[in-house]
């Protein structure tokens, strides 16, 4: 297993450190970092760099920071910082176009901060492109998020009850269209997936479906699925809801179907001793063809509307436009999990390239502190692993991957004594299975048993690494590689004859029956996500001061361990890892 590093931002002058151990199911506070940044109360992560971070700091005037993070010892740095030109900017990511968003709460704007080309950790100063949303007197507007999809960039507002669309042209960010919502109901967070738009209300605490309009429009097409999120409560209970966040799963073979996630908050004046809820639903969908009955039943029915010709508030006409509905559903409810937090207003899903997506982290802005919950059944439940109350008002996260448990025995392959070692993650360990990849679990299992010196060979390896550093066994930062020739050769022969070590059964007790004896192939690693910089599919949370509730604490169930996998014959395994292509995930 791994352990896993989580980063949470707040209402406080630090950003937190905590490491999750899925092992011992721990949940431990590692650091708090101070960085200069106040109310970082949302946080986020560079698609394509995890040690940047960017933090918007929610004050009047707002700021938005990038960070430097190294989980090697745990060090958050403050990088640069730019005024966002608003007050209580409550939100911000990175955007495939360079630069990064920061949604002005409380002066109705968006703001667009471009980074460095080739250095994204650093801000251009003086640069930014400012979007204003109340254009007549009086309006009210509170943009919350931003999400990148097809060329576009969605922003729900809050106060406006409206979905901005906005695309970028030569001059900078500009208001392209809109998606109405039904006044009142207050757009919180939005996520797509399958061209529908999935939007968390704040002030109805409802999840709406929707298609999403072609390019360009100033409408909205008919609700797919309209439920209230609100957890069942006895009679005379006395409380009001505000929806907060929004997640939405990418399936894999552990967990096949995307599953959406929100969460609830309680305002009060009534609390509920087992804390604010974690709603699941299974959106279920099927698509309409025109050869369908139209007559059947109204849910099997098109839905054909025009849309006229209509002044948007600026006053431009848009242009009508009919649509179809091709696609009904249902969003169903799979559970309501109690979460011992108040005032869940972030949540965060590792990753699916770690492992990591069998968790979520979540917090509570008043009380419950951070909880890690295991997805269960398939991801339509969760279970309470490990909390952690030491600091409070934790309002974002990062959830980010550390290192492997076994990497400290890395440190001793092939007699090496390099510092880095005890620190090698993954992209050092790929420096010898091909560039820019990274090797399979069982791949760097076989390494850590089968090239673990003996007594008798250290002093052997030592000068073997010394003198062949280009040749078939080399220590590249300390990680060993083994180069592969166009003739079919033998690993441990070739490791044997480099005197590396002895790997016979007699003379290595490092070969065991873990290696020898077999229970089964190998478990094909789960294939990494594609970290290129592509629309952004998930939402991000963001913040509002105030709220409360109270926190009962549960006994934490003991996390599930998989077994170790095994090999069928050691030699031929070892023969497979010098002559396999390069590993992409």
């Amino acid at each position: 297993m791994v352990n896993f590093t989580i980063l949470a931002g707040g209402f406080s002058t630090f950003v937190a450190s905590y490491v999750f151990d899925a092992d011992s199911s721990t949940l431990s506070l590692t650091n708090k970092h101070d960085v200069g940044v106040n109310n970082p109360s949302w946080i986020a992560q560079h698609p394509n760099d995890s040690s940047i971070i960017y933090a918007v700091s929610e004050v009047t005037p707002g700021n938005i920071s990038s960070l430097s993070y190294n989980s090697n010892n745990d060090n958050l740095t403050l990088v640069d910082t730019v005024p966002t030109g608003g007050d209580g900017p409550t939100f911000c990511n990175f955007l495939s176009t360079g630069e990064v968003s920061a949604m002005n709460f409380g002066s109705a704007s968006a703001t667009f901060v471009p980074t460095v080309e080739n250095s994204p950790d650093h801000l251009q100063h003086g640069q930014n492109s400012v979007v204003q949303f109340n254009f007549t007197q009086g309006a009210v507007s509170n943009p919350h998020m931003s999400l990148e999809y097809n060329g576009e960039v969605f922003i729900p507002d809050l106060g406006a009850d409206k979905i901005w669309r906005l695309v970028k042209d030569g001059s900078g960010f500009r208001i392209s269209g809109q998606i109405d919502v039904d006044p009142g109901t207050g757009p919180r967070h939005i996520a797509i997936r399958d061209n529908i738009l999935f939007t968390i209300h704040e002030k109805s605490s409802t999840l709406t479906a929707q298609h999403i309009p072609g390019f360009p429009n100033a409408t909205t097409l008919p609700l797919i699925a309209n439920v209230s999120i609100v957890p069942p409560e006895p009679s005379g209970f006395n409380a009001s809801f505000a929806a907060a966040e929004i997640l939405i799963s990418e399936p894999t073979d552990r967990f096949p179907f995307p599953l959406i996630y929100v969460s609830n908050r309680n305002l009060g004046p009534d609390l509920d001793p087992r804390g604010d809820t974690i709603a699941i639903y299974e959106f279920r969908n099927s698509s309409i063809t025109d050869d369908d009955d139209a007559s059947t039943t109204a849910r099997r029915r098109q839905h054909s509307r025009d849309f006229h010709a209509r002044q948007d508030d600026d006053g431009s006409e848009q242009p009508a436009v009919t649509v179809v509905n091709s696609v009904i559903g249902e969003l169903v409810l799979q559970n309501q999990v109690f979460t011992g937090l108040n005032q869940i207003r972030s949540m965060a899903l590792g990753k699916v390239s770690d492992g990591g997506d069998g968790f979520l982290v979540a917090g509570g802005n008043t009380d419950g502190g951070v909880v890690v919950l295991q997805r269960t059944d398939g991801g339509r439940n969760l279970t309470a692993v490990a909390r952690n109350e030491e600091v409070p008002q934790r309002t974002s996260f990062v959830f980010n991957v550390n290192k492997k448990k076994d990497t400290p025995a890395l440190g001793r392959l092939a007699g090496t004594s390099s510092p880095n070692l005890a620190h090698a993650d993954d992209s050092s360990i790929a420096g010898g299975m091909g560039e820019n990849t990274k090797p399979q679990p069982h791949a760097r299992r076989l390494f850590s048993r089968l090239l673990q010196p003996t007594a008798s060979s250290k002093a052997k390896a030592t000068a073997s690494v010394a003198t062949k550093q280009n040749r078939e066994v080399s220590a590249p930062h300390g990680v060993p590689k083994i180069k592969a020739t166009g003739k079919k050769q033998n690993a441990v022969g070739k490791l044997l004859k480099k005197g590396v070590a002895s790997l016979s059964p007699k003379s290595s007790p490092m070969l065991g029956s873990d290696v020898l004896g077999s229970a089964g192939p190998v478990a094909p690693a789960e294939p990494e996500q594609n970290k290129a910089t592509a629309p952004l599919t998930g939402p991000k949370e963001v913040v509002q001061p105030s709220e409360l509730e109270s926190h009962h604490e549960r006994p934490l169930p003991q996390a599930i361990r998989p077994g170790a996998a095994r090999w069928l014959d050691w030699k031929d395994t070892a023969s497979r890892l010098v002559h396999q292509s390069p590993i992409s995930h």
